[in-house]
């Protein structure tokens, strides 16, 4: 039931965006920043509200990624959070500068990540359900086979109205991919690893997938553009995620005697 609980931020997300987006435009970015220092000042005091239970069981932390990472399935589980990070935060990233070059205003860019967030809503509240039905690893291979076409389909717009229609369907995705993630993490780690595991998929997805799309995606916008930027993207976790695949098949195809 995570979902249910990584719903607020969606909301909160989806109701800002559009505000941001005409308090950028009108009073530039300047404002924005202050508002979002005040809103995470806010949330500093809410956090100290908090409480937690115990942990069960105890492992170091340099022991406990060591465990994990002699395990080949997490091997190949962090290589496709990689791809997943990569592909989020290229959107995440270079969305809007790939919009300015299709003429949109900073509105329509609220209005278009307003869209994404919103769409995002109902699959984080029956996200249990889509893990029951097909699985947390198939659905986690689900989401990237949709984040691949969805890099594709930016690559195919001309207007800002045509990048509303793929967010409608983008929005599903990262909570489709980010659910199966938490999922799968908390299903195959030991238990004294559950919160080390969410951990390093994390980091693997929103540290190392993140930086390198980030950096890269960076000096693709600038030698070939948005369009190619994102059609590179694409082709790169599709065939990744075919690759990784494969080998994980090879690998635990059993030996002959």
């Amino acid at each position: 039931m995570y979902g249910r609980i990584r719903m607020g931020g969606t909301i909160g997300w989806g109701l800002v965006a559009p505000i941001a987006g005409t308090v950028v435009e009108n009073y530039g970015l300047r404002l924005a920043f202050l508002v979002f220092c005040g809103i995470m000042f806010v949330n500093f005091f809410v956090s100290q509200k908090f409480s937690f239970g115990n942990v069960e069981g105890h492992e170091t932390s340099n022991s406990g990624i060591r465990t994990l990472l002699a395990n080949r399935h997490w091997i190949f589980f962090l290589f496709l959070a990689f791809l997943g990070g990569l592909g989020i935060f290229s959107v995440a990233s270079y969305l809007f500068p790939y919009m300015a070059v299709l003429g949109a205003s900073e509105s329509q860019m609220g209005i278009a990540l307003m869209i994404a967030t919103l769409t995002e809503l109902p699959v984080f509240f029956f996200g249990h359900r889509l893990v029951r039905w097909f699985g947390a690893y198939r659905l986690f291979i689900i989401a990237l086979v949709l984040i691949g076409v969805r890099s594709l389909l930016y690559a195919t717009v001309n207007s800002a109205f045509q990048v509303f229609f793929v967010q409608a369907f983008s929005g599903m995705i990262f909570p489709v991919m980010w659910l199966a993630g938490v999922s799968y993490a908390d299903e195959n780690a030991p238990a004294a690893l559950k919160s080390t595991a969410q951990g390093v998929f994390s980091a693997m997805t929103f540290g190392f997938g993140s930086a390198l799309g980030g950096f890269f995606g960076g000096l693709m916008l600038e030698s070939i553009g948005g369009r190619g930027m994102f059609l590179v993207i694409g082709i790169i976790i599709l065939v990744g995620l075919v690759l990784i695949e494969a080998s994980k098949r090879l690998f635990n195809r059993p030996k002959r005697a």
